[in-house]
This record gives C-alpha cells, structure tokens and sequence, in this order.
C-alpha cells in the first residue's frame, strides 16, 4: 500500500466511447529506499452526465514494483581472516495488480488540448490486521494529444 511521500504520475488514456475510457498509470514515489519504487494502475473511466465540470468514477486494479541494488561488499572472515566479497547486484520486483482501486473525482475543459482533473483514489489490500485502505487524492494537468472531448466548450 502507499507510504506517506509524494509520488510522479503519468497517465495514458484512450477514449472507447463518449463516456468510457480506459486508463494506465505509473506512481514513482519519490521518497524511497529503492532505487525505483511505485505502484502501476489499469482503470476503466465512466464520465456522469454532461457538463463543463465533468464528474466521473474509474474502477480498476493496482499493482506494486520495486527495484533495489546494493554495491560490491568486502570483508574479512571473522574466524579465519580470509577476504570475502558479495558482488554488487540488483533486484527488480514487480507484483500482479492484486489491489482493487475505486476513484471519484471531477476534471474541466480548459481549452481543446488543456483538462485540469482532480480526484481521490481508494485502493484496498489484505494484509495481517484486515483490510486496509489507502486514499490517494491527486491534481493533474492533462495534455491530450487529439482534441479533448469530454466537457469541452
């Protein structure tokens, strides 16, 4: 589940219907004692209505990934005096999007190739206590590369 830092998104989605999109996102959190650390999110979007301040609510799923390295290491045994070495390596895990997410939120037609959007995630897991449930609000500025569609003057 998420830590208490800030986290870089990137969003990529496409438009199946007026109403309906499907999403991916990628969360890097900054403050981390990974090399890389953040959780990726796959989403279908449903937009309410029709309005210059466009609601909507997104369903989907999240997973984690992480990578760590760790420098060559020398040392000398203990007992016998010899020289050991652990080489330098690296890790990189990602887990399947086992965590369920639902978001709400709202975004505005600034100009065809300009949305701002603001929304607030949930996203549930299991661990040793119960269910947990992280809230992840966020504000973005959006970029379409076609024309934006959604709520646009």
């Amino acid at each position: 589940m998420p830590y208490e830092t800030g986290m870089i998104d990137t969003r990529v989605g496409v438009s199946v219907s007026r109403r309906w999109s499907v999403e991916g996102l990628v969360h890097i959190m900054l403050d981390s004692s990974a090399d890389v650390s953040g959780f990726y999110r796959a989403q279908a979007l449903w937009r309410i209505g029709k309005s210059t301040l466009q609601p909507f609510l997104a369903f989907g799923a999240a997973g984690e990934f992480s990578r760590y390295s760790w420098p060559e290491y020398r040392y000398n045994d203990y007992q016998t005096g010899e020289p050991r070495v652990i080489p330098a390596g690296h890790d990189f895990h990602i887990e399947a999007p086992w965590y369920p997410t639902a978001t709400i939120g709202f975004e505005r037609a600034l100009a065809p190739h300009l949305a701002v959007r603001a929304e607030l995630t949930a996203a549930f897991g299991v661990n040793d206590y119960g269910v947990a449930v992280a809230l992840l609000p966020a504000v973005s500025v959006s970029i379409p590369i076609g024309r934006y569609a959604a709520g646009a003057r």
